[in-house]
């Protein structure tokens, strides 16, 4: 498929939702598309995609609650049970019905649970290199895939993690950015630049280590509110040199109309290692 877009502006906003205010970038126009962010990043890590996409889609990539330039809550404790609720605000603040949504590591365990949670409000979804097992999805190989992933763990122990980090901010992301990519070039020192200067501000690691360390509250309220199974089509799409397609049968668990692919050429980055196999792959949401 060959992508053709003119060039955009990428409007920034702002809009009070629950007890933050919460920050976004949009572009385009036509069916309302989410994208939400994984970790070390921020709306940015969609910057090569947006424009593919502004001639099909608006747009709106999300900094979620605590990331980016959107507000850090007075009290953090409870953050992967409030972004589904974040989501949901915006959406309705913007008056969509119901929306693309596609998310990225983090942004895909947050989408997977707003789809969830609020599955009428979802027209399809798109997974990109989304650690399982979600919330109900069993993977057996989970315990050793998760050896490779000895940050998530981590970073949900109180308190050690941001001592540790803090003022080590570059060493530290940098090392995942870079290391946790195919084509290291397509993350450049000025992008790391960016990405860094919003996880070194007074309270940025604390927050953006706060959604893990809150998951048990998400799985309580998901085992309760959630469907079980969701029912509109999900692609699920692992990189080549990261999740690949291991776990394919997992994935085919979420719900009734599911689709794997494995994005060429890329690791766990694919929306900055291969934007336009990935665009091509949005696009395809609308069909």
């Amino acid at each position: 498929m060959e992508i053709s877009h003119t060039s955009v502006v990428f409007k920034h906003r702002k809009a009070k939702v629950n007890d933050i205010r919460l920050h976004y970038v949009e572009c385009g126009h036509g069916q309302p598309l989410v994208l939400l962010h994984g970790w070390p990043e921020t709306w940015y890590e969609w910057r090569y995609v947006m424009p593919m996409l502004a001639d099909h889609f608006r747009v709106i990539a999300i900094d979620l609650r605590g990331f980016g330039d959107s507000d850090i809550a007075a009290q953090i404790g409870n953050e992967a049970t409030m972004i589904p609720d974040d989501i949901l605000r915006l959406i309705d603040i913007l008056g969509f019905k119901s929306v693309y949504v596609v998310g990225h590591d983090l942004g895909g365990l947050m989408a997977y649970a707003f789809t969830k949670l609020y599955p009428a409000r979802v027209k399809s979804l798109l997974l990109a290199d989304t650690p399982l097992p979600l919330v109900g999805v069993e993977q057996p190989g989970w315990p050793e895939i998760q050896k490779n992933l000895w940050w998530q763990n981590f970073h949900r122990v109180p308190d050690i993690p941001e001592a540790l980090v803090t003022r080590r901010e570059r060493m530290y992301i940098g090392w995942h950015l870079k290391n946790n990519c195919v084509n290291s070039a397509a993350i450049s020192s000025e992008d790391v630049d960016e990405y860094i200067r919003h996880y070194s501000g007074p309270g940025r690691l604390r927050a953006s280590f706060a959604p893990g360390r809150s998951l048990d509250g998400l799985a309580q309220r998901m085992q309760t509110e959630a469907v079980k199974s969701l029912e509109m089509p999900i692609l699920f799409v692992g990189g080549e040199g990261s999740m690949n397609d291991i776990l394919t049968d997992a994935a085919h668990k979420i719900g009734s109309h599911v689709a794997t692919a494995v994005a060429p050429d890329s690791g766990h980055y694919i929306a900055e290692e291969n934007p336009t196999w990935l665009a091509e792959r949005i696009l395809m949401m609308q069909r």
